[in-house]
């Protein structure tokens, strides 16, 4: 029984290693075909050049085509795609133009038109649809959160009071749809997250001074108006709209110092039902547009205003975690924000002949 099962073992491991074998065999054909098809591809693209320097063109589409679908890298095939094209053109085929035209739109969308490329690829280009349908815009950012205080209330004396707000950073996720309207102005709306943080400190007796972080997250469809404008080269585009925002979470994370005491107080009271949740803001920026690895970015930089009051008039004292431990009776203030964004754009192309 010992030596059956170990035939069987061996058997097994001598089948895996024919196995492993026959893998490896199969894997250097594959490369080494590869590598064949595109040195041969890149020789025949070397000898259609060859042929369309001499005025033989008959013998040019024979020659590329079958390289098309595989066997070119991208460069190459940019090449090749413009060369089928000056060559129907030049045969007096436009049909066959209009058709590896299109072809060749289709899988290089974002071509753009170079110095030393023919006049007439450029006019046959230039009447083709070459713009995105849509973008869709991912963005994400920080922001700087810049609350102007309306009003100031206190456990006691007002006019005793030592309190000061400071702007803290957060972040900001955004997704857009962007179409073109009209001209140079495109139009977005999206959906949005941000998380706000606002620093808060006071000292309502001489023995006892409190730092607080009021953190609040929101939700929010933003829509946008957007002019597109070249300077130098660069695109660069002003943005203005509003943003409607639905707040989820508010909280007040604190720290108590007594003097005398070694360790601090701490603690984290939620105050979003003291709170109105909703709030529209009016939205100023500016951005450009760049390339990165082939791919379309933006920078945005702007200002969100905030508009309605968060805190709830009837419920400022009701509270009392808040009120008894960190001392802190909510102030009215409307909360605005600076704020930065890095955008990737994706693009959606549908190439179509206009005229």
């Amino acid at each position: 029984m010992f030596f059956s099962l170990s035939n069987r073992i061996i058997n097994h491991i001598n089948k895996m290693y024919h196995f492993k074998t026959l893998l490896a065999i199969v894997g250097l054909v594959l490369i080494s075909q590869m590598g064949w098809s595109q040195t041969s591809c890149s020789d025949q693209l070397r000898l259609a050049q060859r042929r369309y320097d001499g005025g033989l063109l008959d013998d040019i589409p024979g020659i590329l085509l079958p390289c098309l679908d595989k066997g070119f890298t991208q460069e190459e095939k940019t090449n090749a795609y413009k060369m089928l094209i000056q060559t129907y053109l030049f045969s007096d085929l436009p049909e066959k133009a209009d058709e590896i035209m299109l072809r060749f739109l289709r899988e290089f969308p974002e071509y753009a038109l170079l110095p030393n490329d023919h006049s007439e690829f450029k006019n046959l280009y230039g009447t083709y649809r070459t713009t995105p349908i849509m973008k869709i815009e991912l963005s994400l950012g920080t922001n700087l959160s810049m609350p102007w205080i309306k009003e100031y209330y206190g456990p006691e004396d007002l006019n005793s009071l030592r309190v000061n707000y400071s702007s803290t950073f957060g972040a900001n996720l955004e997704l857009n749809y962007i179409n073109n309207l009209f001209g140079d102005f495109d139009g977005s709306f999206g959906v949005s997250s941000s998380f706000l943080r606002i620093g808060y400190s006071n000292q309502p007796y001489d023995h006892t001074s409190i730092a607080a972080t009021y953190s609040s997250l929101y939700v929010g469809m933003p829509l946008a108006l957007r002019y597109n404008h070249r300077i130098s080269g660069v695109e660069l585009f002003v943005k203005g709209g509003f943003e409607p925002v639905y707040q989820l979470l508010s909280t007040v994370s604190y720290s108590r110092d007594v003097l005398g005491e070694a360790d601090p107080y701490t603690g984290s009271v939620s105050v979003l039902s003291l709170q109105k949740q909703f709030d529209i803001r009016p939205i100023l920026s500016v951005g450009a547009n760049f390339r990165l690895f082939g791919r379309q970015f933006m920078a945005t930089a702007g200002i969100k205003f905030g508009t309605i009051i968060p805190m709830k008039q009837e419920a400022r004292y009701t509270n009392d975690e808040l009120y008894l431990k960190p001392y802190i009776i909510p102030d009215d203030y409307l909360v605005h924000q600076a704020f930065v964004n890095l955008s990737y754009v994706f693009s959606i192309y549908n190439p179509k002949k206009t005229h």
